[in-house]
């Protein structure tokens, strides 16, 4: 429960809507994210700035064998960095489908973008394979009650991933808008870590 100003004091339920093999992959997407970014910064600046200008929109999906370890990771990640710099720009979809060579340990390289995306973003999640989200959890929140005296809200989020499925896209709102009008919701919010975005749905 939180206090706000000009509403008092308001409830807020959270759930994770992430696909459930992310969040059992989650510390490994963290040590993917981390070990890429900091070879990122340690790029030259004129180099980091092409990189930023190319994947701006990017969530990029490296999925690599045979480490063991971070410091393999952190060993292999120039290359896949090299490999994104030479792609075009605007680059979509997967490396190797496009004909190109993929880095050593590299068994697949896919980059998709977003209108929202904040990148570059790196996920450890499977690239060839994007799980839809976990939308019963979201539709469970809806079908329980709350004893609380005061508003209550129900926040969302979807891990360190982003909403990368077209029915996920049209099936979270729908749900949302169904369920809402007889939950003890007044609003509900939608996060995407991974890019920073932030949707409301409101009750009519």
């Amino acid at each position: 429960m939180v206090t706000i100003e000009g509403m008092g004091e308001v409830c807020f339920e959270l759930t994770d809507i992430s696909p459930e093999a992310e969040i059992r992959r989650r510390n490994v997407l963290h040590r993917t994210s981390d070990a890429f970014l900091e070879c990122l910064d340690e790029l030259p600046a004129e180099t980091q700035r092409i990189f930023d200008a190319k994947y701006s929109n990017a969530v990029i999906f490296p999925s690599m064998v045979g480490l063991r370890g971070d410091r393999d990771l952190r060993r292999r990640a120039p290359d896949v960095l090299r490999t994104l710099l030479s792609l075009p720009d605007g680059f979509e979809g997967s490396v190797a489908e496009a004909g190109i060579d993929l880095p050593p340990a590299t068994i697949s390289l896919c980059v998709y973008r977003t209108d929202h995306t904040q990148g570059p973003a790196f996920s450890s999640i499977g690239a060839s394979f994007l799980p839809r989200l976990n939308i019963a959890a979201l539709s469970n929140k809806f079908s329980k009650t709350y004893a609380v005296s005061g508003r209550c809200e129900l926040l969302a989020w979807i891990g360190d991933g982003g909403i990368f499925h077209e029915e996920d896209k049209n099936e979270i709102p729908a749900v949302i808008a169904s369920a809402i009008g007889n939950s003890p919701f007044d609003r509900v919010w939608l996060y995407e870590p991974a890019s920073g975005y932030v949707q409301c749905f409101a009750r009519e």
